[in-house]
């Protein structure tokens, strides 16, 4: 393919590698085979990754009155009824040891318009807020000073959100070394465009001062369900309890 221009002064001609002359149907299916097969297995790799969420939140919840201010205590409602140091919580693995984040999942995809941190104890660390879209893509969507403000006894820290993208898990930051002692969570609700508050199944973070994803141990009760994850993999077995609390 060639293709040119000249003027009194100056002539160019640019040759470029040639199309195919001839695309074949097949080729065209094979292609659009393809695409499809992706974006099934794209399909079927998030939802699975789902039902693991859904099943490790079942297992958590079984346990989570043994599990003292752990990722357990994310779960749900607010029950925590004061503000303070209060088990029913969660608290980070050090006081300003790091920063910290908060991963929770919700049971369906919701079209946000705020989310909302209910900040227990030593508030005001809460720097940013992200969502995950459809493809498991990070979106920020908050970015600031905590609303909350250090300080405070606690608040609910309501992050307005703006954005196109639905979603069933946000992330949360906390800058833990600008607060000091222990910034605790009850939990995050992700209000949709209906004022309907959705409320976490399954949750993780970067430490917990206690439950299964600390070093320190919980009080379990007659045999205690235990969940370690692996990638899509899931074991499921009975562990002794670590440490027992008074």
């Amino acid at each position: 393919m060639r293709f040119g221009f000249s003027t009194p002064f100056l002539t160019l001609r640019l040759r470029l590698p040639s199309l195919p002359k001839r695309f074949s149907f097949g080729s065209l299916l094979w292609l659009i085979a393809l695409a499809a097969a992706l974006l099934a297995w794209r399909r079927d790799h998030l939802e699975q990754q789902r039902e693991i969420a859904r099943l490790r939140g079942d297992l958590m919840l079984r346990d989570r009155a043994n599990a003292r201010w752990g990722v357990e205590q994310l779960l749900g409602e607010p029950d925590t009824n004061t503000y303070g140091d209060v088990a029913t919580a969660w608290a980070p693995g050090t006081t300003d040891g790091q920063p910290e984040w908060i991963i929770v999942d919700y049971a369906e995809d919701v079209s946000p318009k705020s989310i909302e941190v209910y900040e227990t104890y030593n508030p005001g660390a809460l720097v940013k807020a992200s969502i995950f879209d459809s493809f498991g893509r990070e979106v920020v969507v908050w970015e600031g000073t905590d609303p909350t403000p250090a300080g405070a006894a606690g608040g609910v820290s309501k992050l307005p959100v703006s954005t196109v993208w639905s979603t069933r898990k946000v992330k949360i930051y906390l800058d833990s070394p600008a607060v000091p002692g222990w910034n605790e969570i009850d939990t995050i609700g992700l209000v949709d465009a209906d004022g309907k508050t959705h409320w976490p199944i399954n949750a993780t973070a970067s430490s917990a001062y206690g439950g299964r994803e600390s070093s320190r141990g919980y009080t379990a009760g007659g045999g205690t369900v235990y969940y370690r994850g692996l990638g899509s993999r899931m074991i499921v077995e009975e562990e002794e309890p670590l440490l027992e609390v008074e």
